[in-house]
């Protein structure tokens, strides 16, 4: 398997060998957005880079503890830590040296500021301050997940008045990836794999987003400036990152994303909207991604020679209906939203097998397998206890086959049902969740929560999907718009598509609900203004 990014090891979880290093349930749905634009910028806007024969290996992490600390801790923090009250308490006296007011009230003009940076908070989700983010409002807006280890060890302790700003700041680190996980780093991997053969477009892309975070909202970025140069000390210093890897580079799945991301970003749109509907847009197509490369058609052979588009096309019903035809689409996209969870766990299962098999023709020496799946899929890394009961499952096993009581097949077989019982346990906890979380919170999947999921598109996402597919100035036929979406992504939507997928067969219900759906749909977007229709019935998608 072709790899793309920087791989350091041999050994990784099950997923990563097959959607990448890495995607993670942890992740918040922003925070792909977040760690995409990090990435990005920590290239100083450059794609392509942080790979083999890049010019740069590593990005810069922006630390802006004076910022964050500013914004984010307060007397309501649940991580409270002496050095931070202290270091809080020295970046107000700062800023009040900073302040000039006609009144004096220089405490209300810091609680007004505080007030103005907090209501573009991103993500809070009781999370202590080192971990909370801003909305990239602004390039100075960028900061990367940080950690202050021990933080409950040290309440209720004093702090020397003569301790230094770097002494403060040295428990703090960057490197704990608990939120900032690398779902950002696929995506960025993504578009540089995807333009390595088409400079223009790489260059288009970061050029606009380079744009998108510096020359927008520049009083806002200054005042951003501003606070966190208030407060420097060694230990908030930026830091320095590697980034992950993809499988496959030369799938032309990643080219339908950058395609859609170039399109996207010509759209006229407010700078913040313009963010918000890139966030859907990563997480629609993260989705799609994990949902491509869990088909069951889908080979590296097939991901390399481009095959994969035709043989792997999705086929995923959305219900557009919303439960006016008595929930009978409903049921449909709920049984394929179904189907593909089933996919991505089988395609684990067959993984396993597939290099257990391999190993097996290599070797018929029972602890080389053992060495091979442990370093490959570094199984060292897994719970204690849980590799433990492992290890005395397949002990059980090579006594069996030292009494001949099973062959070298029956050994393979068995040692693979107790290998993928293992590796299954953390692949179900950190990774089978990714796509639930994603698609449902960008508008793909409903309902947020409870039973029956279903495939639909939200109004935020359904805007983002139409400007990435017309380009300002121009317009395309409502049913050409229908057809795009399901060449581009397997989105099915009336009967022309439900045919050609072949879920009329596989669903039979009756046609008539297709052509309702599609409807329902053309319906949707003309009120969202995103499509026209004339006298003559000719609907025109016309963002």
């Amino acid at each position: 398997m072709k790899c793309y990014g920087y791989k350091d090891r041999e050994g990784y979880p099950l997923a990563a060998w097959i959607w990448g290093h890495r995607l993670w349930a942890g992740q918040h749905w922003m925070e792909y957005l977040l760690e995409f634009l990090n990435v990005l910028a920590g290239f100083d806007y450059e794609l392509g880079q942080g790979i083999k024969g890049a010019s740069k290996k590593e990005y810069i992490r922006f630390a802006r503890l004076g910022l964050r600390r500013f914004v984010f801790y307060d007397e309501h923090e649940k991580t409270r830590h002496p050095y931070d009250d202290e270091a809080s308490r020295r970046l107000r006296e700062a800023l009040l040296q900073i302040v000039q007011t006609i009144d004096g009230n220089k405490q209300f003009v810091l609680e007004t500021t505080r007030s103005l940076l907090r209501a573009f908070s991103a993500i809070e989700e009781q999370r202590s301050w080192f971990a909370k983010s801003l909305f990239p409002a602004h390039h100075n807006f960028l900061f990367w997940e940080a950690l202050r280890r021990g933080a409950t060890k040290y309440r209720g302790k004093s702090v020397p008045h003569d301790i230094s700003p770097q002494e403060l700041d040295a428990g703090i680190t960057f490197d704990e990836r608990n939120f900032f996980a690398r779902g950002g780093e696929l995506y960025y991997l993504m578009l540089s794999a995807s333009t390595e053969k088409n400079q223009e477009r790489r260059r288009f892309i970061a050029r606009q987003l380079q744009h998108l975070l510096n020359d927008h909202n520049q009083d806002l970025g200054g005042l951003a400036e501003i606070i966190d140069k208030a407060w420097h000390s060694e230990g908030s210093s930026d830091k320095k990152g590697t980034v992950g890897w993809i499988p496959d580079p030369a799938c032309p799945f990643y080219t339908i994303f950058t395609e859609d991301v170039e399109t996207f970003l010509k759209a006229d749109l407010d700078s913040l909207e313009k963010l918000d509907l890139l966030a859907h847009l990563i997480g629609f197509h993260v989705t799609l991604y994990i949902y491509h490369r869990a088909h069951p058609e889908a080979t590296p052979e097939r991901h390399e020679d481009g095959s994969c588009l035709d043989l792997c096309r999705l086929a995923l019903l959305i219900d557009a209906l919303e439960g006016a035809d008595g929930g009978i689409v409903r049921g449909v996209s709920a049984s394929l939203f179904r189907e593909q969870e089933a996919h991505i766990e089988q395609k684990a299962r067959d993984y396993v097998r597939q290099q257990v098999e391999a190993w097996g023709m290599k070797t018929k020496d029972y602890k080389d397998l053992d060495s091979m799946a442990q370093e490959h899929f570094n199984i060292s890394a897994l719970h204690g206890k849980t590799k433990a009961a492992f290890n005395r499952r397949v002990h059980a096993l090579q006594e069996k086959f030292l009494h001949k009581e099973i062959d070298w097949n029956g050994y393979l077989n068995s040692y693979t049902e107790l290998l993928t019982d293992l590796l299954l346990i953390n692949f179900r906890k950190h990774f089978l969740g990714v796509h639930r979380k994603l698609s449902k919170s960008v508008g793909f999947v409903l309902p947020r929560k409870g039973p029956r999921a279903r495939f639909v598109l939200g109004d935020n996402l359904l805007k983002a999907i139409t400007l990435s597919n017309v380009a300002p100035g121009e317009e395309m036929s409502y049913d050409e718009f229908l057809e795009r979406l399901y060449e581009r992504y397997g989105l099915v939507v009336g009967l022309v598509q439900a045919k050609k997928s072949g879920l009329v067969n596989r669903q039979p219900i009756n046609t008539q609900y297709y052509e309702r759906n599609r409807t329902a749909l053309l319906e949707k977007m003309k009120y969202a203004g995103l499509a026209i229709e004339y006298s003559d019935a000719t609907a025109i998608v016309k963002p």
